[in-house]
């Protein structure tokens, strides 16, 4: 369900439901940002988010310290992170922008339902029954990987299995 939030001049314009993503990548680089639905969030990925928002993203989630976990989740190898990091004030790509915004709103998502972060880190490195014995964080790197394991959380959310 889309929320939309009001712009008021001077403030930042973010939906409540893009608030977790945002914390989670940096919400000093979105500060100044409208992101009140799907295109906003489309025309900043398209742009690409700036590699330090990746810095960002691995010293908050404790799970992307791991160069394998990294890699399944936004899909960068060690080789990549250490150009990205060579030039900070560059851009990441659309396709490491997108996987880092789905990955950042997932953990969200999973932390508002499970109850920490620290548990939602752990659960998407376990097999899941629902997800046919598959690791949630296997399953993202593709857009219907990821569409399933979002799917999953509503269900765990409003106890609805389908």
């Amino acid at each position: 369900m889309m929320v939309a939030a009001t712009k008021i001049t001077g403030e930042t314009s973010i939906s409540p439901e893009y608030k977790g993503p945002v914390a989670l990548l940096g919400s000093e680089y979105f500060s100044r940002m409208m992101l009140n639905s799907e295109l906003d969030v489309h025309t900043v990925l398209t742009r690409g988010l700036p590699r330090s928002i990746l810095t960002r993203l691995i010293i908050n989630v404790r799970l992307l310290h791991s160069q394998v976990y990294l890699q399944k989740a936004v899909g960068i190898s060690p080789g990549t992170l250490r150009r990205y990091k060579a030039v900070p004030n560059a851009f990441l790509s659309q396709e490491h922008s997108e996987r880092a915004w789905n990955f950042a709103g997932i953990l969200s998502q999973a932390t508002e339902v499970l109850g920490s972060q620290e548990v939602a880190e752990q659960w998407l490195t376990e097999p899941a029954l629902a997800l046919n014995q598959n690791r949630p964080i296997d399953l993202l790197s593709t857009k219907i990987g990821t569409e399933q394991v979002r799917k999953l959380f509503v269900q765990l959310e409003y106890c609805v299995y389908i």
